[in-house]
């Protein structure tokens, strides 16, 4: 059945069921089957699809799965008996929304409200709704709790967990779709989708506002993480006394990466304010995180902070500063391929692999695997058909220099037997390891 016919079904079914549950239920199906003909492409991939409709499916469940009277018995922690005299006693229960036969059926969502609402009166003694449909502020909570359960002990060093009962409804879609490759436009309308099903979206705004910023969308990025950091606040307030367990990455990134922002547009103040803030969250034994070093190279250099983070953060984001090598000789496919192999041999089929940007510079050796078409370079495969290449000339031989564009920060060199070589040819180029963001001795790089 397609999509849009299972609209019309929905639509046509409440008219046979015109009962206040069904018609709340309805209007939420109805609404979630538009958010999903209208979806962006990219959530039709199979990768995703299965994990988006996960999200859902509690509401599909909870519409479509009929009940007798004693499943509903069950489900709320009464013998049947209990619920046959309560039924015929009160106007208010549930009305069913079918029958088979002589025996009425209901959907599990009519019992867990009914459930809901019984918990309710007689816990906070205030009337419920029998009609209620299940709100996603029931399904996705998030609460803090003591690593330690031991109340005496509480107090401004307890360090909490972070309890978050919906996070495996949007866990596997979140990897899934960090590994496609889409425009951000994309990638931001199919988690603003998903985020439609939550009560607190920090974790996913956190999510797009680091997307952003390694696209260089600055603004979105911005935007995205301050909305991060106001929801994560709404479980966290700076009025709370505690400690956040250092395992629950995204609180604690979400408040660095917009530090970043902060600072790279010239708001130093609040940047380190923010990075005192965050650092006072974490706990006495740090395991995961830690950002003292942080915090020191803000205060003594904004421009060595900025750097620091756009190299250890964002290892390909655009760097307009970055120094490139001079023009080499362009190559065609069977001319690299042949060239590559012939100076693999005579360098023992080793490559170096040079990273360069305005904080970190490097040089790394690296064996050369895998077949003639298709080898591996470290971690990087480089097929022919993706990788332009460059050849130079030097006094001690010729030198192939192989690049791709979505690593423009990596440059494998093939031709040279090692780092100290590789060292001299960059110096004879004029480039070396060191520049003028990365001489003082107290640089952690």
């Amino acid at each position: 059945m397609m999509i849009s016919d299972f609209q019309k079904a929905v639509k046509q079914y409440s008219t046979l069921h015109p009962s206040v549950f069904w018609n709340s239920w309805k209007n939420e199906i109805d609404e979630l089957i538009c958010d999903l003909i209208t979806a962006p492409p990219v959530i039709q991939n199979k990768n995703l699809v299965g994990d988006i409709l996960y999200v859902y499916n509690e509401q599909f469940y909870r519409l479509n799965r009929r009940i007798g009277l004693q499943e509903f018995a069950d489900l709320i922690g009464w013998s049947n008996r209990q619920l046959s005299a309560f039924r015929s006693k009160n106007n208010h229960f549930p009305i069913p929304v079918d029958h088979l036969a002589a025996t009425p059926l209901w959907t599990v969502g009519q019992a867990e409200d009914f459930k809901r609402v019984l918990e309710s009166r007689s816990i906070r003694g205030v009337r419920g709704d029998w009609t209620s449909t299940e709100k996603k502020e029931h399904w996705h909570i998030i609460q803090l709790k003591p690593m330690e359960d031991r109340e005496e002990d509480i107090d401004e060093n307890t360090v909490y967990k972070w309890n978050e009962t919906g996070s495996n409804y949007y866990s596997g879609f979140r990897m899934s779709m960090s590994m496609l490759e889409v425009s951000f436009d994309d990638y931001e309308r199919v988690f603003v989708y998903l985020m439609k099903r939550l009560s607190n979206p920090a974790r996913l705004q956190y999510v797009l506002g680091a997307t952003a910023l390694k696209e260089a969308n600055f603004q979105k990025a911005e935007e995205y993480l301050r909305e991060s950091i106001k929801n994560f606040e709404r479980v966290v307030p700076q009025s709370f006394e505690g400690r956040i367990d250092d395992r629950m990455e995204d609180y604690f990134y979400a408040y660095l990466y917009y530090s970043f922002i902060l600072a790279y547009n010239g708001s130093l103040e609040e940047a380190l304010e923010i990075l005192h803030y965050v650092q006072s969250r974490l706990p006495e034994a740090r395991d995961y995180i830690d950002f003292q070093d942080q915090i020191d190279l803000l205060e003594k250099s904004p421009a060595h902070f900025i750097a620091w983070f756009q190299e250890l953060h964002f290892d390909d984001m655009p760097d307009p500063s970055a120094p490139c090598l001079p023009e080499g000789e362009e190559m065609s496919t069977p001319e690299s391929r042949r060239m590559f192999w012939e100076l693999a041999e005579k360098s023992n089929y080793k490559a170096i692999e040079f990273y360069y940007g305005n904080y970190e510079r490097n040089l790394t050796s690296s064996l050369i695997q895998g077949p003639e078409e298709r080898c591996m370079i470290s971690i990087y495969q480089m097929g022919c058909e993706e990788t332009s290449a460059s050849l130079y000339t030097w006094s001690k031989g010729q030198i192939l220099v192989l690049h791709r564009d979505n690593l423009p920060k990596r440059w494998f060199i093939v031709g040279l037997n090692n780092e100290d070589e590789t060292k001299e040819w960059l110096d004879s180029l004029g480039i070396t390891l060191s520049d003028e963001l990365s001489n003082l001795d107290w640089i952690s790089t």
